[in-house]
C-alpha cells in the first residue's frame, strides 16, 4: 500500500470476526494461508456474543501504511455494539483528523505531561477553535470532540492512565419533555472541551434533525420551475415525495417499488394513501423507526407513471437486485441505489448514501440564480418546508376565528390538536420537535394558503413536464 504521509480512513468489507484458540476449541475452523515456506497453522473460533461477520468496517491506516492499533481497536469495538456504517465512518473520519493534527505538531497522544494547552486533549481543542474562527460549524467541532473524549475513555477502560488530566468534568441535570410531552430529568456529564452552542432563541429556524429553513410558498414554486429546466425526472420526483411527505433523504431514496400504491383510481388523488417505512420494509429511517408516512395519491399515480417508462425500466436492467416489487423505486443511470439501504450493504461495496442528490443541490441553486431567484436552498430544508405547510393550511381552514381572536392566541388555544396533527405526519419521536414549528409560525409572518391549493400547482407542473419525458428528459446526465 502506497505512504501517504498521512493518517487514512480505509474500509474493508466482509470482514470476519474470530478469535485464536488452543487445539481441540469448539468450532476450530481456518488456517494461516501465509505464502511462506511451510506456514504454521493455527486455530480460530467465533468471538462469544459477536456478529460472526462486518459487512463493511473501517480502520485507521498510519502514515507508514500499518493499521493505527488503538484508533482501529475503538472502532472495531463500536461496531461490535451495533453501531452504524454512517456513526463508524464519522468516528473514523473524526479520529483520523485528530491523527493528522497530533502528527502534524510532533505530538504523542499519549503523553500529558506538561501544562494543561501543551496536553493533547486542549492543544486539539485549540485546533479546532481556530477552524471555527475560519467559519466551521461549531457542532461538527464538538462532535469531533466527543469522538476525541469516547477515545480516551476507551483507552482508560483498557488500563491507560494519563500522567494529568485530560479535561475537567462536570454534572449537568437538564429538562426535556418525551415524546408525550412529560418533563424528565436527566445528568448529563459535560467536559470542558466543548465549545459553547448559542441557545435559538429567536426561532430563526426549527430544529429537526439539524438546523432547518422552511422555503416560503413563492419560492417552492420558483424551486419546482428550476427542477423543471434542469429537466431530470428522478431529481423532481424526489424533491415532489419531500415536499408532499416530509420524509427524509434516506427515506426517500430507499422507498422500493412494493412502497407505491399502483391501483390508484381517478377519484383517489386527493387521499393520502400511507406508506409503510422502517424495519421489514426496506425503506431507512431515523434510528429505525417503524412508521407509516402518508402520501398523496396523485403523487403514487405520478410514481406509477414513472416506474412504467422506458427510462425506469432501462434503470432497473442494469441493477443487480431483481425487478420485483422490492427494487428500489430510484435508480442512477447505472442501475445503482441513490441510498443503499441497511438491508443490502452485504450486496453493495459502496457505501453510497445520497451523494448524487446533494451534488444535484449546487445545479439547482445555479439553475436558480440564473432566472434570478436567490433564496437559500438545501434538501434537507424541505421537511420543514412540509411543516410548515402543514400548520398554513390549518390555519387558511380555520381564518375566520385566527382573524377575530389572532394567530398567537389561536395557536396557544389549539396547541395539542395542532402538535398531534403534524407529529403524526411528520413522525417525530419527541413533542420538543414539533413545538419548534409552532414557535416559528409565531415568529414569522408567513402568507397562510392551503397545501392543497399548492399541491394543485405541484401536480399541475409535474404532470405536464413529466407527460413529456421522452424529449424532456433524455438518459443523458449521470445522476
Amino acid at each position: 500500500m502506497s505512504q501517504s504521509g498521512r493518517y487514512q480512513k480505509v474500509v474493508l468489507t466482509n470482514l470476519t470476526i474470530w478469535e485464536r484458540c488452543s487445539e481441540g476449541g469448539r468450532d476450530v475452523s481456518v488456517k494461516n494461508t501465509s505464502d511462506s515456506p511451510e506456514p504454521p497453522d493455527y486455530q480460530v473460533q467465533p468471538l462469544p456474543h459477536c456478529p460472526q461477520s462486518l459487512t463493511r468496517h473501517f480502520v485507521i491506516l498510519q502514515p507508514d501504511g500499518s493499521i493505527w492499533r488503538d484508533g482501529s481497536l475503538y472502532l472495531f469495538e463500536k461496531a461490535l455494539r451495533g453501531a452504524k456504517d454512517t456513526t463508524l465512518a464519522n468516528i473514523g473520519g473524526d479520529l483520523t483528523h485528530f491523527a493528522n493534527e497530533m502528527s502534524r505538531a510532533n505530538k504523542d497522544y499519549l503523553d500529558f505531561a506538561g501544562p494543561s494547552f501543551n496536553r493533547p486533549t486542549y492543544y486539539y481543542r485549540q485546533q479546532l477553535k481556530k477552524l471555527i474562527s475560519k467559519g466551521a460549524s461549531r457542532k461538527t467541532q464538538n462532535r469531533k470532540i466527543s469522538t476525541m473524549v469516547g477515545f480516551y475513555r476507551f483507552k482508560t477502560s483498557k488500563g491507560f492512565k494519563p500522567s494529568q488530566d485530560m479535561w475537567q468534568s462536570t454534572t449537568k441535570i437538564i429538562s426535556r419533555p418525551d415524546r408525550h410531552g412529560f418533563q424528565h430529568a436527566f445528568e448529563v456529564i459535560c467536559t470542558d472541551l466543548t465549545f459553547p452552542i448559542n441557545s435559538n432563541n429567536n426561532f430563526d429556524c426549527i430544529q429537526d434533525g439539524g438546523n432547518l429553513y422552511p422555503i416560503a410558498r413563492d419560492d417552492q414554486k420558483n424551486l419546482l420551475i428550476a427542477l423543471r429546466q434542469l429537466a431530470n425526472p428522478e431529481m423532481l420526483f424526489i424533491h415532489i415525495i419531500a415536499m408532499t411527505t416530509g420524509m427524509r433523504i434516506q427515506t426517500i431514496l430507499t422507498l422500493r417499488i412494493k412502497s407505491i400504491k399502483q391501483d390508484i383510481k381517478i377519484n383517489e388523488e386527493d387521499i393520502l394513501f400511507p406508506v409503510p417505512t422502517g424495519p421489514d420494509t426496506g425503506v431507512d429511517t431515523k434510528r429505525d423507526k417503524s412508521g407509516m408516512v402518508l402520501m398523496p395519491g396523485w403523487v403514487h399515480q405520478l410514481l406509477t407513471t414513472y416506474l412504467d417508462s422506458e427510462r425506469a425500466a432501462h434503470r432497473r436492467k442494469q441493477s443487480e437486485l431483481e425487478d420485483n416489487g422490492h427494487q428500489y423505486l430510484f435508480l442512477t443511470r447505472t442501475g445503482n441505489p441513490y441510498y443503499i439501504a441497511e438491508e443490502d450493504k452485504h450486496i453493495y461495496v459502496s457505501s453510497e448514501a445520497g451523494s448524487a442528490v446533494r451534488q444535484f443541490q449546487t445545479r439547482i441553486n445555479g439553475k436558480l440564480k440564473q432566472i434570478g431567484q436567490h433564496f437559500k436552498y438545501r434538501f434537507h430544508d424541505l421537511r420543514a418546508t412540509f411543516g410548515m405547510n402543514l400548520l398554513e393550511d390549518h390555519i387558511a381552514k380555520n381564518q375566520k376565528i385566527v382573524e377575530k381572536i389572532g394567530i398567537t392566541s389561536y395557536l396557544q388555544l389549539h396547541e395539542m390538536e395542532i402538535i398531534d396533527m403534524i407529529k403524526s405526519r411528520m413522525n417525530h419521536s419527541s413533542i420538543e420537535v414539533t413545538q419548534g414549528y409552532l414557535r416559528y409560525k409565531q415568529n414569522h409572518d408567513l402568507v397562510g394558503r392551503a397545501q392543497t391549493e399548492f399541491e394543485s400547482h405541484l401536480r399541475d407542473l409535474a404532470t405536464e413536464h413529466w407527460n413529456k419525458h421522452e424529449t424532456n428528459f433524455p438518459e443523458r446526465d449521470d445522476y
